[in-house]
């Protein structure tokens, strides 16, 4: 059969060029390249730049998608688009719903002083006799303003007569003295000219 009696046209679904003689011209038949069934028609012999690179595509059996399969990609890439730009305004909805977290605030303690003789803080001593015998004492509080405890505490004073002048000396002592408490302590006197007591020395193990 010669060339001249032979006819080109395109695919309706791939636009694969199908070669044909002329008197089939009109006939439905298979694609030759995607089976698909297409009108054989010479109305345009000449095929358009982008026809012709669609039937070079089909005639080396790559699939070309048709505009209907373009069409419905264009449809699900959208709806796509739409369901993960809701997801992330919801997101992003919930995060602004959520309260604040206040951070807590961990107080630290105060760190200890440390230990001082100057913590240990005397009241008034007075002098007192003891109820149906000769003993006198000079009496007083000593009170521990510390944290720690305090260990071997001792008293020293000296005894004054009634102008002043010292006359002797008594002591007292404690084996403990807790933290914040007060020790009531006394000193036996025994220099009976002593008219009041002072306190000299503070003094611990």
């Amino acid at each position: 059969m010669s060339e001249a009696n032979l006819l080109k046209c395109a695919c309706d679904h791939c636009c694969g060029s199908i070669e044909f003689p002329a008197e089939a011209e009109g006939a439905n038949v298979a694609c030759p390249h995607c089976g698909a069934r297409t009108f054989l028609s010479a109305a345009s012999p000449n095929l358009t730049e982008d026809e012709q690179a669609l039937a070079v595509a089909a005639d080396k059996n790559v699939r070309v998608p048709t505009q209907s399969k373009t069409w419905h990609g264009w449809v699900w890439g959208g709806l796509i688009l739409v369901l993960v730009a809701t997801a992330v305004a919801l997101v992003y909805s919930r995060k602004a719903k959520l309260p604040k977290q206040v951070p807590t605030l961990v107080a630290t303690p105060a760190p200890k002083r440390p230990k001082s003789l100057s913590d240990l803080k005397a009241g008034e001593i007075i002098l007192e006799a003891t109820q149906g015998t000769k003993l006198i004492h000079a009496v007083g509080t000593l009170a521990n303003d510390s944290d720690y405890q305090r260990f071997g505490v001792k008293v020293e004073l000296d005894l004054l007569d009634r102008d002043g002048r010292k006359v002797g000396t008594a002591t007292d002592y404690v084996q403990i003295l807790e933290p914040h408490r007060e020790w009531r302590f006394r000193a036996m006197v025994l220099d009976r000219r002593a008219a009041s007591a002072r306190l000299t020395a503070i003094k611990e193990e």
